[in-house]
């Protein structure tokens, strides 16, 4: 031990690998500094012992021997620094992957080493193999990854990822409320039919009105494929699109169904003119305020002269 702590410069003349590994969980910053450093310096060496700190249960080690391992010229350390892609410390791992030279071979390691690098132009090229992968840093533990993982899946031209985006965008974080507008400007992103609506019907229920919102932004994108689900949810309490309960809060259910069949517009007019043979005075009345919205007609409730009025103008 030095006079403030681990006599860094000793253990590496002693070549004590251990001992500066041990350093690099060192509370003092300037000790964790020079204990990577001598570690660098002795190189090849240390190789096998950076590997097995690689486990150890202290994220800094772990970072930092990754680093370590980045700078040593070893092959031996290209397969282990690989299994870390995925993990916590990925990007610090792709970072020294990279000024090793080193080149993805599979699909697999494209994918996780152009995310782990945070590099979403490449990771959005790849198409929807990507999604799996985008879906599941949905899960990570920053807000900031999560929304640009969100931020792929949108320009990803395929179907596939609209579950996983709907799911993503109720995760409960404040991001949501301030970049979630994001997720529904492009129509084309929410082309999964009923498989899409099973989220945005649920969530409805929400007391949050800024979730609520997004889940009408979604319905609307969606367009006329989510018309059936939202006049079952109109009606409710029902049972609707992909067996999700709509039973709850039914004011909140009923007042979202209204107002995103109204800004589906047209398309929506069929399915309203319907509501008002509704047995309950307030379906009616919300269908008929619907409809003179949509249309600028007013034929009061009465069923027959809007369906006549419809079937003149339905084209």
């Amino acid at each position: 031990m030095g006079f403030f702590g681990p006599n860094v410069e000793k253990m590496e003349k002693k070549n004590d690998v251990n001992g500066l590994i041990k350093a690099l969980k060192h509370k003092d910053s300037d000790v964790r500094d020079r204990a990577e450093k001598a570690l660098v310096r002795i190189g090849k060496p240390a190789v096998e012992h950076l590997i097995q700190a690689l486990k150890d249960e202290n994220s800094g080690v772990r970072e930092r021997a990754i680093r370590v391992l980045g700078q040593i010229e070893d092959e031996r350390a290209v397969e282990p620094l690989l299994l870390y892609l995925g993990r916590e410390e990925r990007h610090e791992t792709a970072i020294q992957l990279k000024e090793k030279g080193w080149k993805p071979k599979t699909l697999n390691e494209k994918v996780a080493f152009y995310i782990a690098l945070e590099d979403w132009k490449e990771v959005i090229s790849i198409g929807k193999m990507a999604v799996p992968y985008l879906a599941k840093l949905m899960s990570d533990g920053s807000p900031r990854i999560r929304l640009k993982a969100a931020e792929a899946l949108i320009k990803i031209p395929d179907p596939i990822a609209v579950p996983a985006l709907l799911q993503a965008i109720y995760d409960g974080d404040a991001w949501v409320d301030i970049h979630g507008r994001v997720m529904f400007t492009d129509k084309t992103r929410f082309l999964g039919g009923k498989d899409a609506l099973s989220v945005p019907l649920a969530k409805m229920a929400t007391v949050r009105v800024s979730i609520r919102d997004m889940c009408i932004r979604a319905l609307v994108a969606i367009g006329e494929p989510a018309v059936e689900g939202l006049l079952s949810a109109a009606v409710g309490p029902v049972e609707v699109v992909g067996q999700v309960a709509l039973c709850l809060r039914i004011p909140h259910v009923r007042e979202s169904a209204f107002s995103a069949l109204t800004r589906i517009g047209k398309a929506s007019t069929e399915a309203l003119i319907s509501l008002l043979k509704n047995k309950e005075v307030d379906v009616r009345n919300r269908a008929l305020r619907a409809l003179q919205k949509i249309t600028g007609e007013n034929y009061g409730d009465d069923y027959e002269k809007w369906h006549h009025w419809w079937e003149e103008n339905r084209k």
